[in-house]
């Protein structure tokens, strides 16, 4: 990096932020973050048949972009648990767990060896859902299932008690649960029907009014077990009353899903694929992770583990059952609930119990008992509570495994299961969330992050980028912002999806192996464009991620919230505390139970996250411990606020409710600073009149913006994240934490660190002022410092923005005359006349063209130049002839005349919007990355008086010349145009290239007083 270089915020006229003093050793390691920092891949393996020299290509080329490592997926068509493919190779051979397969695993691990990579591997194949079996093995996922007849009034059963039914609804996109092996009967009961209704069922995306429900009534009280009754499965019985009774068996089985089928005509488990474990229990993890220990982690594989090894992982949990259960679940009930199950077994199978909760596995839901306010059986909760205790034992099995290997365990916990997501967030060592699940949503983000931060889980790993439209079609910028939504909320490590294996593949055209089908984003790699030009983005993910995990989170405020299971949706609807800068996320009843949920002097977490308050938004139900540990908050000072309303419910049968009630009303007549409030609308200035005030509020009106706040008390650094999801827009942002400090600004697209010179100081706050475009971050910090160097104030006239040499010191940019005025109490008057800018016109143009070869059954990607010669005007490719259906990389190249001294004038070139990737030389000096939300660099130091060339490389998706080749692209024997051919078709070919206008901004540039 050239000694002299320019660092520079451009800013709008009436709001210049300026920086000043290189300080690249405020953050050490800013500039170039190690492998720990940077985003990692999920890396698709199709199966154990590919070539091993393709695979250490592939991992060396994640390296070459500035990828951290690696998230090794044995991808296996998905599981084809739906049947979609015959393999296309010999799985039995080349299967998850063969030799072939534990060979190319230690190849994986060699190679990120060889290329300083980390290296996290999937627990089994497709997700990890399960590993090879001999099914009907203890450790294999269960089900609870039922079969009834109706005994009419008066009559005397006697015969066969009911078989299982069949199912009437389960997720199509699973594998199905294969009907064979026993059934073990569990339980038999009978209970007198008091209504027999057909209703509507109605979930949160509307009512299924084609899918009537039978919603059966039972009187509680009528309910007998039988089961004591049943000889050999026969049963005589007379019902006590003239009613008509129901008659439920309930038998246990394995599921037999499929996790990942297996080769044709299988001789052995292995050959015969991967069976989904018991989730609810330590023994589906050990079956797990006992399968590893003896097939893939030999002593030659755990050596590397311990070098480069950082994550065993296992995906979303994709599963299903009539009821989810596991071997001793009734005993596990009764010893943790206090009374026995099974005359609420039929309770259990609630729409609330299947997988997204999507419809009911059998049509008929039953309705008994006692309910809470908000609809739910008590008894539901204790099922729920319960299966969770169990889910929990399975990942902590996990943790334990992975420490004995040398790694830790990373998963996506709880969601889309009747699981406690915000309880288990904490039980695996890396918790792991998804933008696709979560819906890229901050508010479910903080859902998932709030028990992560206050239990010192430092790294929040999202699965990142898959989005249901179409292969090829995310530009980086769309990836860019995923990232930048999940860093917002304190999700700090970005895992790429994905990059597939690049090699030949049976029945696989170019652009080579795709997985999902071609339905989801995206297959990063270097057949794609853009690939030259991502390492650019990847350095700037590692420093922002860099930033998220040095020392500890600092969040506002804490929101109570239950959910179990947890759904996606938002919990808080309001922008009133975000829009005034405060920060939230929220926590569950399991969370407060913590050892790190404490309060001192007033504050909950203070080693972490150091809630100010917290608030309790319309809930309904917490747990008596939780009541207790609410007590022991208030008494040491904690604000707690109740939104709408006490608590009114326990957590499933646990709690007296009038001793949940009587508890909460003692801390609002004890304690002054626990306060209920009749609507969300009246926090802020509830907040305020207790001192509560934002660690960053804001000067002014803002739209969309989102902070995150981390402190190392250990070097008194603070550091704040910025990210601006609203339009462009001027912020004033008042800090409250660093007034004895100096504060500075961290470029993430360059990894420059320079001292921030414009603010204003108070005794309450730092002012300044951020001009922050639609989708861009900054990154401020502040250094404890007894000696604050002399900085600007303010400005008036045309003052347009500083620069620094390193060598030579501090300049304004004016565009006009106008005042600088300084800390110090200097006023200096800056004599300047607006300069004409330049105007860069006659663009060549020729395009690499990306296509596959004249082989039209390989995956080689060709690359062809197209020299389309000079440019009229700029405008996308789409609307050049000859290049409508061209993807590629664009050179342009072009001159310009620069009549100045750039001591005395300054050059800011504009590039207009970016729709994918930029690199820019001058000169033929490369510019350092130019941030793709605000497409402006100083290039003052780069040209010189006279003539200047320029050249711009600007690079497409993929997705037009897939589009021109839908007929032809196949992966594994699959057609695109049978998966998803209408997306292709019904979208237009995508605009790429420079698009301008590309300008060149001069402005007079003083020195400032040293």
């Amino acid at each position: 990096m050239s000694s002299s270089l320019l660092y520079l915020i451009f800013l709008l006229l009436s709001s210049p932020i300026l920086n000043a003093n290189f300080t690249g050793s405020l953050l050490q390691g800013f500039e170039n973050p190690s492998a720990q920092y940077r985003p990692k891949f999920r890396y698709w393996l199709p199966d154990a048949s590919v070539p091993s020299g393709v695979l250490r290509q592939d991992i060396a080329s994640i390296a070459s972009v500035g990828g951290g490592g690696l998230e090794f997926l044995p991808f296996y068509l998905y599981g084809d648990v739906v049947g979609a493919a015959t393999p296309p190779t010999d799985w039995n051979t080349y299967g998850f767990g063969t030799p072939a397969f534990r060979d190319l695993f230690q190849v994986a691990l060699e190679a990120a060896k060889d290329n300083k990579l980390l290296f996290d591997f999937a627990v089994g194949a497709n997700q990890g859902q399960g590993v090879p079996s001999a099914p009907g093995t203890p450790g294999l996922a269960m089900e609870l299932r039922y079969g009834h007849d109706t005994i009419m009034g008066g009559e005397h059963f006697n015969g066969t008690i009911p078989k299982a039914a069949d199912f009437w609804f389960l997720s199509g996109f699973m594998g199905e649960l294969e009907p064979f092996g026993e059934d073990k009967l569990v339980a038999v009961l009978a209970g007198q029907i008091i209504s027999r209704d057909v209703v509507n069922f109605t979930i949160a995306a509307g009512s299924y009014s084609a899918f009537p429900i039978l919603e059966t009534v039972l009187k509680e009280s009528s309910i007998i077990d039988l089961t004591s009754e049943v000889t050999n499965g026969f049963l005589g019985w007379t019902p006590p009353t003239d009613s008509n009774y129901t008659l439920i068996a309930f038998y246990e089985r394995y599921t037999n899903q499929r996790s990942c089928i297996g080769g044709v005509n299988a001789t052995d488990f292995i050959g015969n694929g991967s069976w989904t474990v018991d989730h609810f229990s330590a023994a589906g993890s050990k079956r797990t992770t006992d399968f590893l220990d003896q097939h893939v982690i030999y002593d030659e594989v755990k050596d590397l583990l311990e070098e480069v090894g950082e994550y065993s992982w296992e995906d979303s949990m994709e599963q299903q059952a009539a009821l989810f259960w596991t071997p001793g679940f009734l005993q596990r009930f009764e010893a943790a609930r206090g009374y026995s199950a099974i005359p609420y077994l039929p309770l259990f199978f609630d729409v609330s119990n299947q997988w997204g909760q999507e419809l009911p596995a059998y049509n008929e839901t039953w309705v008994y008992g006692e309910y809470n306010q908000d609809g739910k059986s008590v008894h539901l909760g204790d099922y729920q509570t319960t299966l969770n205790e169990g889910y929990q034992e399975y990942l902590q099995h996990f943790t334990e495994w992975a420490t004995s290997i040398g790694v830790k365990h990373s998963c996506q916990p709880a969601y889309n299961l009747p699981l406690n997501m915000l309880a288990d967030v904490p039980v695996p060592d890396i918790p792991e969330l998804e933008s696709l699940g979560f819906k890229d949503d901050i508010d479910l983000y903080r859902q998932f992050v709030g028990p992560a931060q206050l239990q010192q889980r430092n790294i929040i790993s999202s699965e990142v980028g898959a989005v249901m439209s179409g292969s090829y079609f995310q530009t980086v910028p769309a990836l860019l912002r995923l990232f930048k939504t999940s860093f917002a909320a304190g999700v700090n490590m970005m895992v790429i999806h994905g990059f597939s294996y690049t090699g030949e593949y049976p029945g696989t055209t170019w652009p080579g192996y795709a997985t999902f089908g071609y339905l989801f984003t995206e297959q990063w790699d270097d057949k794609q464009p853009a690939w030259r030009h991502l390492k650019d983005s990847l350095d700037y993910t590692a420093r922002c991620q860099m930033v998220l995990q040095t020392g500890v989170p600092r969040v506002d405020l804490a929101f109570y919230l239950f959910e179990d299971p947890w759904l996606a949706k938002d919990a808080y609807l309001s922008d009133n505390l975000n829009a005034l800068g405060y920060t939230y996320e929220y926590l569950t009843a399991d969370n407060l139970l913590s050892p790190e949920a404490h309060v001192e002097s007033g504050i909950l977490a203070p080693n972490g996250p150091a809630y100010k308050a917290l608030i309790f938004s319309n809930q309904t139900q917490i747990s008596p411990d939780a009541v207790e540990k609410l007590q022991e908050f208030a008494l040491n000072g904690l604000p707690i606020l109740f939104i709408g309303g006490l608590p009114t419910n326990g957590i499933g049968t646990d709690g007296n409710l009038s001793s949940i009630s009587k508890s909460l009303t003692s801390l609002l007549a004890t304690y002054s600073q626990v306060q209920i409030l009749s609507d969300s609308s009246l926090i802020p200035a509830h907040l305020h009149s207790l001192g509560l005030n934002p660690r960053a509020s804001y000067g002014n009106a803002v739209s969309g913006v989102y902070t995150q706040w981390r402190s190392d008390v250990s070097t008194g650094l603070e550091m704040m994240f910025i990210f601006n999801q609203g339009p462009d827009q001027l912020v004033t942002f008042n800090f409250d934490e660093g007034i004895n400090s100096t504060p500075y600004f961290l470029n993430a697209w360059t990894g420059n660190i320079t001292s921030l010179v414009m603010y204003n100081v108070t005794e309450a706050y730092i002012s300044t002022t951020i001009d922050l475009k639609a989708n861009q971050t900054k990154i401020i910090a502040f250094q404890s410092s007894s000696d604050r160097p002399t900085h600007v104030i303010s400005t008036t006239g045309d003052i347009s923005g500083f620069s620094i040499n390193e060598e030579a010191g501090i300049y304004v940019l004016a565009s006009g005359p106008g005042i600088v005025n300084l800390s110090d109490g200097q006023e200096m008057s800056i004599d300047a006349q607006p300069i004409p800018s330049i105007n860069i016109g006659n663009w060549s143009l020729v395009m690499l063209s990306y296509h596959p070869s004249s082989n039209v059954s390989s995956t080689a990607n060709e690359i062809s130049t197209i020299d389309v010669g000079t440019l009229d005007i700029l405008k996308s490719w789409i609307e050049i002839p000859g290049l409508e259906q061209v993807s590629g990389i664009g050179i342009y190249t072009s001159s310009f005349n620069f009549p100045h001294s750039t001591s005395e004038v300054a050059a800011i070139i504009s590039f207009g919007p970016i729709l994918n990737t930029i690199r820019v030389w001058v000169n033929d000096q490369l510019l350092s990355p130019v941030d793709l939300a605000d497409s402006r660099a100083d290039v003052t130091q780069y040209v010189g008086q006279g003539l200047n060339t320029i050249r711009v490389e600007v690079s497409s998706t993929l997705f037009n010349a897939v589009k021109a080749r839908v007929n032809s692209t196949m992966t594994a024997y699959i057609p695109l145009a049978l998966t998803n051919a209408p997306f292709y078709e019904d979208n237009d070919y995508m605009p790429f290239g420079l698009l301008g206008p590309v300008v060149v901004t001069l402005m007079t540039r003083i020195k400032l007083p040293a």
